[in-house]
């Protein structure tokens, strides 16, 4: 059996080629990935502040008093969970569920909270267009105690 003969190293031009190929591939190799990245994480980023926001309007829709109105201020609560972050609190569309967000001692309320995201929430100099909604919903069990309370309530 012969032995292999031991493959013949590269010249030392072809290696510089090489280095100096990879040198003018990687600028620009980076320039398409990081923005890509970049706006993978905003996406994800504001997913999980719209997901926040609804949980933290169903929570306060389930522990709201008698008195009080379970959607403004569910809705008020979802809007200061945005207040400073970069989304826009005014786009905000939410609806609480079941309508007054009242039903039977310990029952469930439903919120579902969607952003109107655009080009410009996520890179500033875009021009303004639509790339569709965030959204989440979120259920919260009616607070049983609050409930014993509003009814000895006057």
């Amino acid at each position: 059996m012969r032995p292999r003969p031991s493959p013949r190293p590269r010249p030392a031009r072809r290696r510089a080629a090489a280095l100096v190929e990879h040198l003018v591939l990687l600028p620009i190799l980076l320039a398409v990935l990081l923005p890509c990245a970049f706006t993978a994480f905003r996406l994800v980023d504001g997913a999980g502040l719209v997901a926040t926001a609804a949980r933290d309007c169903a929570r306060t829709a389930a522990q709201v008093t008698a008195r009080e109105d379970p959607e403004a201020t569910g809705a008020l609560a979802a809007r200061q969970t945005l207040g400073g972050t970069w989304l826009d609190p005014a786009r905000l569309v939410i609806a609480v569920t079941p309508p007054g967000g009242r039903s039977v001692p310990g029952g469930v309320v439903g919120c579902r909270v969607e952003y109107a995201l655009r080009a410009d929430d996520i890179v500033g100099r875009l021009p303004d267009a639509a790339l569709g909604p965030l959204g989440a919903t979120a259920y919260e069990r009616l607070d049983l105690a609050r409930d014993r309370l509003d009814r000895r309530e006057p």
